[in-house]
């Protein structure tokens, strides 16, 4: 298996927000549980990996491949650039 890492782009959007679902163990499911009705939990984080003002912006993550697949993703950013973005 081969494993590389690589910047987001915005189609991977919904992998971002699942992602972060996952890693959020119940918390992003209880914040975000029944916010927008008739979406899921995942598709109503989307709009926060859409806001360019959001440290979670599509452009600050970067997802692992594994045979041309995604699978997985990471948010990272130099500590004084948090300052200055939006949660």
């Amino acid at each position: 298996m081969e494993i590389s890492l690589r910047p987001a782009v915005e189609s991977e959007v919904p992998h971002l927000s699942r992602f972060l679902q996952m890693a959020g163990g119940g918390l992003m499911d209880a914040i975000y549980h029944d916010l927008a009705p008739g979406l899921s939990v995942g598709e109503t984080m989307q709009p926060r990996f859409r806001n360019e003002a959001s440290c979670s912006h599509y452009r600050n993550s970067t997802v692992a491949m594994a045979d041309g697949v995604i699978a997985g993703g990471m948010n990272l950013h130099a500590v004084m650039a948090l300052m200055s973005c939006a949660v």
